[in-house]
């Protein structure tokens, strides 16, 4: 929270996204990566639109905040891994 406070790019949808990450991590008990579904992350973080989903999404991956492998498959969740600096 403290390098996004500093953050031009990042914005009060970023941060309720990332919380929302953090939320799916803190219930696998600190299993890295998380495996989510972009349905489950969306209604935490009250995310309306699939749009401004992927473009939050990626600009955490692009500002460093976190890896996304995405996984293509519906029975399998994407992947997103923490990036600590």
């Amino acid at each position: 929270m403290e390098k996004a406070k500093d953050d031009p790019f990042i914005g009060p949808i970023h941060i309720s996204l990332y919380v929302s990450l953090l939320t799916f991590y803190k219930r696998e008990n600190v299993k890295a990566p998380i495996s989510v579904f972009r349905r489950d992350v969306m209604k935490q973080s009250k995310i309306g639109s699939r749009d401004t989903y992927y473009k939050c999404l990626n600009d955490l991956k692009m500002c460093g905040y976190i890896q996304y492998i995405p996984s293509f498959n519906p029975l399998l969740g994407s992947l997103v891994y923490f990036l600590i600096k």
